[in-house]
């Protein structure tokens, strides 16, 4: 399944705000770019498993496995939308279960649809919250409280996942300088981004903000909820219902992995999972096609499951938390996006 600022609507010019900043173009380069890399990545995965036996194993998927993957995914959405919920209701706000988890799916669907580390889904979300009248203080600390427990958790998993690459014996150097930046990255963003609540000399030495999205987004920080933002225990509750969404991924690839009748390590199995989540989280790519499933079924591969069967895993996943969840998305989005124009 693998939220982050805007106005308070939007207008038929302006789609998400977000979206401004990205050309047609690009973003056709972009998807583009990640199909060959998709394709380039199965071909590959291919020419060291027999085809036949790749086929044999999607049509041969146990059931009852894959509606337990199913349910996980649907798990992950609640997760979300208990994330908005919470920060809300410290706010003083009240938002039904139903409207977050619809709310989670359109945020997912534009952090895909336009490649940006989750920001662009929090443009959306945001703006979409203030549209139905939430305080916007409060929908912003939920913004920051979301981005900072977003980072925490990454920091916390990929920090346990190196440890366990490093004790199966494939921590090597490349593998490891990536982890160490992103974990380093993600942490400094962790503790940063609640300090610019309400701190405007923080956020004018910001660096970077002569790139429109940077400086919108240090400009919206700092209008969030300075008391909500500041709350230790509403972070850590946050950062728990996080770190839920990323188990709840990593179980899901594993159930897929035991659909196909295979059982791989869990704990093996969840470190992949994070070192290819991160190669997903820095791409340029939409969703990080391509970089994701080579590290996925490399990983994979590594802790004894065959090429064909990670392979097919990882395929199965993405359809399962990537593709499946576009049109539902893009449905939403655009439903939005007209109702405001309409409002």
């Amino acid at each position: 399944m693998s939220v982050k600022p805007p106005t308070p609507a939007f207008t038929k010019s302006q789609e998400p705000e977000e979206g401004q900043h990205y050309s047609r173009f690009a973003l056709w380069i972009t998807w583009l770019l990640g199909a060959a890399m998709l394709a380039t990545v199965i071909a590959v995965a291919l020419r060291f498993a027999e085809v036949e036996s790749f086929a044999r194993l999607l049509t041969r998927a146990q059931p009852l496995w894959l509606v337990a993957a199913f349910g996980f995914q649907a798990l992950t959405y609640a997760a979300q939308g208990q994330i908005f919920r919470v920060v809300l209701k410290a706010g003083g706000q009240h938002l039904s279960l139903w409207d977050a988890g619809k709310l989670s799916l359109m945020k997912l669907f534009v952090d895909q649809a336009l490649p940006s580390s989750g920001v662009s889904g929090a443009f959306a979300v945001v703006a979409s919250f203030v549209r139905l009248g939430f305080a916007k203080p409060v929908v912003l600390a939920c913004l920051v409280l979301d981005l900072s427990a977003y980072f925490l958790a990454y920091v916390l998993t990929v920090g346990l996942a190196l440890l366990v690459v490093v004790f199966q014996g494939h921590g090597t150097a490349t593998v490891m300088i990536t982890c160490l930046v992103f974990v380093a990255v993600s942490l400094a963003l962790a503790v940063v981004t609640p300090m610019l609540a309400g701190n405007s000399d923080l956020a004018a030495r910001v660096p970077g903000q002569r790139f429109a999205i940077v400086a919108k987004s240090v400009s919206l920080l700092t209008g969030a909820d300075r008391q909500l933002v500041r709350s230790r225990a509403l972070l850590w509750r946050i950062t728990l219902l996080e770190l839920t969404i990323i188990l709840l991924d990593s179980a899901t690839l594993w159930l897929l992995v035991r659909a196909l009748g295979v059982s791989a390590p869990p704990l093996g199995l969840f470190a992949g999972f994070m070192l290819a989540s991160v190669l997903r989280s820095i791409g340029i790519v939409p969703g990080g096609l391509g970089a994701f499933e080579a590290a996925a079924v490399v990983t994979l591969h590594w802790v004894g499951v065959s090429i064909a069967v990670a392979l097919s895993a990882t395929l199965l996943f993405r359809g399962l938390t990537f593709w499946l969840p576009m049109l539902p998305g893009l449905w939403l989005a655009h439903r939005e996006w007209h109702g405001s124009d309409r409002g």
